[in-house]
Order: structure tokens, then sequence, then C-alpha cells
């Protein structure tokens, strides 16, 4: 299982790893949580600059005897010390992308998040009804098969297939979200799904090792005023 793991963040999964990877990561809770674990990590490297790390490093030599003691008896503590030192190294250049350049799945993991629920966002309270606000809640609560089955009976609403592909998406079923996000024709009213159309048609082609397909649609997001240009124009120049 680690194996898998390692091999997903090194974009080197085969077809048959890669659903081994998504069923463990669908019914195995320690299978999850580990990931989720190093995806944290990896996050982290984005998010951190230099000189932050090199204050880690200082600190962590400040208290070296301790953390040495504690780490003999806490091997949690161990694997928090040990993930410090990977940040340290990684951004001193000494971590290696497999890939040319940046991974593109810890470039994946750096911009991604699940678009929030801009459609029904009011959909906690007890007295709410309908399909549509049962699919939100679904969603909000990252129950994305259940999800997925209540958008499934709205039919030809576009909000409703697009939450559909980031379901997708979330669970790791790449090829499935790619097949709706490049299907479908969205329009930027009232919610400007034809932007996020192609941001998440983006990140899920880095999240499967597809590189140009990806920079062919962020370059295009760069052409046009919309929301998302900045963030389009910064994961271009990281690629």
């Amino acid at each position: 299982m680690e194996e898998l793991i390692e091999k997903y963040f090194e974009n080197t999964l085969t077809e048959q790893e890669l659903k081994a990877f998504e069923e463990n990561l669908r019914s195995n809770a320690s299978f999850k949580e580990e990931f989720e674990f190093q995806k944290s990590l990896k996050q982290s490297i984005h998010l951190k600059e230099r000189n932050e790390l090199k204050s880690i490093l200082k600190g962590f030599d400040n208290k070296n005897s301790d953390v040495r003691f504690e780490i003999q008896k806490n091997n949690k503590v161990w694997r928090f010390a040990a993930a410090a030192v990977v940040l340290i190294l990684a951004a001193f250049g000494i971590y290696k992308y497999q890939t040319d350049g940046k991974n593109t799945q810890d470039l994946y993991l750096a911009y991604h998040q699940p678009y929030p629920n801009i459609v029904a966002p009011n959909v906690r309270g007890e007295n709410t009804e309908g399909i549509k606000n049962e699919a939100f809640k679904a969603y909000e609560a990252e129950n994305y098969q259940e999800a997925i089955r209540l958008f499934s009976q709205i039919k030809d609403e576009e909000f409703a297939i697009f939450y559909t592909a980031i379901s997708y998406l979330e669970l790791n079923e790449n090829q499935k979200a790619i097949e709706i996000l490049k299907s479908n024709k969205f329009s930027e009213t009232p919610f400007p799904f034809e932007t996020y159309n192609k941001w998440y048609l983006a990140l899920a082609y880095l999240k499967t090792g597809q590189k140009n397909e990806a920079k062919t649609i962020l370059e295009d997001l760069t052409k046009t005023d919309n929301p998302q240009k900045q963030k389009a124009q910064e994961l271009l120049n990281e690629l």
C-alpha cells in the first residue's frame, strides 16, 4: 500500500495500479489516512518559502536532543520530524521530481481545491427540501458518491453536470471527470461554469500526467479576462 501511494505522487502508476489505488482510497480507512497525511506534506512543499524552512531547520537543531528522545518514544513524532526533513530537503533542491520540471501530481495538489457550492449555499437547515438541496448537502459533506447519484436525477442543468464532474475528480475517478468536462459546453451565466470547467479540466489533466493538454487549456484561460486568469498564468509558469 505504501508503494501505491508513493507511485501515485511520482505519477508512475500503471492503469491496473491506479484502479487498485482508487479502490483502496474508497474502502480502506488506514490507506486513506496515510494518503491524506502525505498529501498534506506535498501541499506544504509549495506553501512554504525557503526562509521559513530554514527557520524550521534552526528550531529543529535547537531542540535536537529533546526531539531525539521523543522520536524514540513516539512513532508519530518520528513521522512528523521526518516530514520536516523532507520539506527542508525539497526546498534546497534535493527533492527530485520524476517528470520534466515539476511533478504534475504535486502541481495538482498545490492548486486544487473542490469547487465550492455557489448554487444552493444555504442547504444546511433542517427544513430544506428537494433533490438539489440534498445533492449539495452530500457534496458539502464530501459524500461524493451520493452527490453524484442525486445530481444525476437533475436533468439538463449545467450545475448538476459540472458538480458531478468535480465529484468524480474528488473520488479519483479521473477519466470520468475528464470525459464530462471535455464533452460539455458550459455558459458563464448565472455562474462562471465555462471558466471553471476549463480550470478543472486542466487540473484533471495534470493529475493524470497529461501536461501538454493541461498547458493548452491554461494558455486559453490566460487570453481573456476571467476569474482564473491569474491562477492559470501562475500554474503555466510552474510547468
